[in-house]
């Protein structure tokens, strides 16, 4: 199951969408235009947001480009729904960090699948361990931005505490503690500590 926000102005469609992605066991959120998709972001924390390009008020264009500002959101995949089967609009939104287009009319199971994919390449790579992974930067960016995001969206919690990180990372807490040890050099309770000071 993932954590989706359809970002869609069609009410017909969006309503489709948000009926099979719930029926495939997905957890959903919605929005009609790239402003109420950001505001809903602070709180819902998706996995994948499925977002169309041409909406009013802010289009998904837009939308994607104030994303993309805010390193809490950066490493959530956007797919993009379009009407136009335009090649500038496409490399347009690859560059910016869309992962993938869609064409209207399509068919629901081509975006079921697309889902899927990106959900499964996500949790195998959460629980990859430190030996099985190959060392470098990216690895290395890649876990600090993940629990970073985690902690940001945690840290309202005052008994905030490694089981539940761990949890909501999708990983054990001894692999947590191992990753922990290897990006930071410090113990989950230093880096909280370091973490709310920060803020």
């Amino acid at each position: 199951m993932a954590k989706i926000l359809v970002v869609e102005d069609d009410d017909e469609l969006r309503d489709n969408i948000i009926e099979h992605l719930t029926i495939a066991g997905h957890h959903i959120e919605n929005s009609s235009n790239g402003i109420d998709a950001l505001k809903a972001l602070s709180g819902f924390n998706p996995d994948i947001i499925i977002c169309d390009i041409q909406m009013p008020l802010m289009d998904g264009i837009a939308f994607l480009k104030e994303k993309q500002k805010n390193k809490f959101y950066q490493s959530i995949p956007l797919i993009y729904l379009t009407s136009y089967d335009s090649d500038t609009q496409k490399l347009m939104g690859l560059e910016i960090g869309a992962i993938d287009y869609i064409t209207k009319p399509f068919q629901i199971k081509e975006l079921i699948l697309k889902i899927d994919n990106i959900t499964a390449l996500r949790s195998n790579l959460m629980k990859l361990g430190p030996a099985a992974a190959p060392s470098g930067n990216k690895e290395t960016i890649q876990f600090k931005t993940l629990i970073e995001e985690t902690l940001h969206l945690l840290l309202s919690n005052q008994e905030l505490s490694i089981g539940e990180v761990a949890f909501k990372m999708n990983m054990s807490v001894s692999t947590l503690q191992r990753h922990l040890s290897r990006y930071y050099a410090k113990n989950f309770s230093d880096l909280l500590k370091e973490f709310r000071l920060h803020k």
